[in-house]
């Protein structure tokens, strides 16, 4: 679902998908997803512009995928 909003650029509605898609997989301790989610708000930054806020979480998915190794 993420994903549809991410390619229609819906910025508002994928940041509340993207919130809610995290506590819950926060909940069920599921980190594979908490990864991709990172990179999808690393993707939702860089297209508004804000590149501080979009290398932090890809550095964040970054040091996630290492530690699922």
């Amino acid at each position: 679902m993420s994903q549809k909003f991410f390619s229609l650029n819906e910025n508002k509605d994928l940041q509340k998908a993207l919130q809610l898609i995290l506590y819950k997989s926060i909940e069920e301790k599921r980190h594979y997803i908490l990864q991709k989610l990172t990179v999808y708000y690393g993707n939702n930054y860089f297209n508004q512009g804000e590149n501080d806020s979009a290398y932090y979480y890809f550095l964040k998915s970054e040091n996630c995928y290492k530690t699922q190794r």
